[in-house]
């Protein structure tokens, strides 16, 4: 996620964290991800050789549902460093499916101590059978780290 985004172009909720940064071009240099910004006039870098400060694994990448069923889908946040107001990632791209957790807003985490997180994902009773993929993960004040699932409703 790029810091800067414009909630100008994205479709966002009043007082919302939302946006999208328009990325005009990207240039990689050893470790560090150049790129520039069209519209808000900004050229930027990601320094990859700097330790994010925590990390992100998946129990499982694929769960399959049938319509009106609920499956439990478990990932780990491990902490590099003392991390406070952290908060999950959990998209819901589908008006069919539902991604909750029964975690508070924003919790903070030990350095070292990995902690399990849990969601239930749920289908509807119309959820049309296909593949989907759905965003679970961790963000502090700025860094986001995330992962895909694929949901496949089956017939």
């Amino acid at each position: 996620m790029i810091p800067s985004k414009n909630p100008s172009w994205g479709d966002c909720a009043p007082d919302s964290d939302c946006g999208l940064a328009q990325i005009f071009d990207f240039a990689i240099h050893n470790d560090k991800i150049w790129f520039t910004e069209w519209v808000e006039n900004n050229i930027g870098v990601v320094d990859t050789s700097i330790a994010l400060p925590f990390g992100i694994e998946l129990d499982s990448k694929d769960v399959s549902l049938v319509p009106g069923e609920s499956k439990n889908l478990s990932f780990t946040i491990s902490p590099q460093q003392d991390l406070s107001d952290v908060s999950l990632i959990l998209s819901n791209p589908y008006n069919f499916l539902d991604v909750t957790s029964n975690v508070s807003d924003s919790f903070q985490l030990d350095p070292g101590v990995p902690s399990s997180m849990e969601v239930t994902i749920t289908a509807s009773d119309d959820a049309i059978p296909g593949k989907y993929k759905i965003l679970l993960g961790a963000q502090i004040e700025d860094v986001s780290i995330s992962k895909f699932a694929t949901v496949t409703i089956l017939p």
